[in-house]
């Protein structure tokens, strides 16, 4: 038989993953290069010349980038040692190039995704500078689904479930097709949006064209040959004469949602991908109402993986600045100045909530010359305060709703004390966007 010389195998460490014919490829390689981005895989390929060539990066095409790159500056440094001219054309070919770009983009999502790293963008910019065709990648990149694929979102839109866990939404929904669908990971990513949900969990299932169905009556009969318990086999029988189905499960979610991988749920039932976007594929015996099962199973797990909301009191400053009711406008300026901060929360003799002034308030009493006039009266008593255990994805909510820029956190007892304060300032550290 034809021997092959190099064998790449690329986007997963696992032998299931690469087909009914990989063990006889791998046999008749000298040589398997294996490419992927999930450090955290074990490789079942066996070959007495395995290379792994495994690291964190957005894209594994990113790797591919890096080895062409390489194999490029070697031969530049030939050409330059033996004073040789390089030869004419470019190292790779523009659709070559523009594919390479294509797939990074797609990998990474233009490298917003959480995994994309500096090594993707030093390795996009390298394609470009080759001569990638941008207007062909962004050509790519725009999903336009066809009107199957339309079809089976609004399907999937009218019957999707959700499920509310943390403040987080999961979404899930199972649909059964005449025939398999090519393109399902588009609808699955239109569906987390348009649901407007942190995560989905889509399931789509189709008969299994060579499945040979037994005959029921055979099948109890089998059955109850094997058992006393006539009644509960033939039960088991006709789940077990329903045909199998090839089903499709897709997962999605969001950057922002913790917790959940994707991955790992769907690595026992032969699948792979990334955390936040991951599918499998696979034969499941008992029909429909099995795969709805399992699609149901699959979004228990990714409610329970959900973690606990982060609340109030996980991020608000507990120093709270604090003036009382008698104080002056003129000493609430100061303090604000000697502190440097934009507001105040105003408070009684037992340090309970009476209501907030803000640094625009003080310029007023300026304007009007009445910084001297005690607080007395003067201050806003309709004030919009949380508690301890408010969950935060509530607290912004709330702040864009009366559009403030701080809330007074007060105690559970009823006594309204102050026990912290969150400000935009402390949202954005938490976002880890200041």
């Amino acid at each position: 038989s034809a021997r092959i010389h190099t064998l790449a195998v690329v986007d997963t460490q696992r032998i299931e993953r690469m087909g009914p014919a990989a063990a006889a490829l791998i046999a008749r390689a000298e040589r398997v290069v294996v490419y992927d981005h999930h450090r955290d895989t074990a490789c079942n390929i066996v070959h007495r010349n395995l290379e792994l060539i495994v690291d964190d990066v957005g894209a594994v095409c990113t790797l591919i980038v890096e080895q062409l790159r390489r194999c490029q500056e070697l031969q530049a440094e030939k050409l330059e040692t033996e004073d040789s001219e390089a030869p004419n054309g470019a190292w790779l070919t523009q659709p070559e190039l523009t594919l390479l770009a294509l797939a990074i983009h797609t990998d990474t999502g233009s490298l917003t995704y959480e995994s994309a790293t500096a090594r993707d963008a030093r390795a996009l910019a390298w394609l470009l500078a080759q001569g990638a065709d941008m207007r062909q990648v962004s050509t790519y990149l725009v999903r336009s689904l066809s009107k199957p694929q339309l079809r089976l979102l609004a399907s999937a839109m009218e019957r999707l479930q959700t499920h509310e866990t943390q403040g987080a939404f999961i979404g899930s929904v199972h649909l059964a097709v005449p025939e398999t669908l090519p393109g399902l990971s588009s609808v699955a990513s239109e569906l987390l949006e348009l649901s407007n949900c942190d995560a989905v969990v889509l399931a789509v299932s189709a008969p299994l064209k060579s499945y040979r169905a037994r005959p029921r009556r055979e099948q109890r009969r089998r059955s109850e040959l094997n058992s006393g318990d006539a009644e509960g086999d033939a039960q088991l029988a006709d789940a077990a004469a329903l045909p199998p189905v090839q089903t499709v499960v897709i997962g999605r979610a969001r950057g922002r949602l913790d917790g959940v991988d994707f991955r790992r749920l769907l690595e026992p039932l032969g699948g792979g991908g990334h955390p936040k976007a991951a599918a499998a594929t696979l034969r499941v015996d008992g029909g429909e109402s099995a795969a709805e099962e399992l699609c149901r199973e699959l979004t228990m797990a990714v409610v329970n993986a959900v973690p606990r909301a982060v609340r109030a009191e996980d991020v608000m400053t507990r120093d709270v600045v604090c003036v009382h009711k008698t104080d002056t406008m003129r000493h609430v300026r100061d303090v604000l100045r000697a502190r440097g901060v934009s507001g105040a929360v105003i408070v009684n003799d037992k340090r309970a909530l009476l209501g907030v002034i803000a640094k625009g308030d003080v310029r007023a009493a300026e304007l009007s010359g009445s910084l001297d006039r005690a607080l007395n009266g003067v201050f806003r008593t309709q004030v919009v305060s949380v508690a301890p255990d408010t969950p935060l994805h509530d607290i912004e909510a709330t702040m864009v709703k009366h559009q403030i820029g701080r809330v007074p956190v007060v105690s559970l007892d009823g006594s309204n004390t102050v026990v912290g304060i969150i400000t935009r300032s402390d949202l954005l550290r938490h976002r880890r966007l200041a």
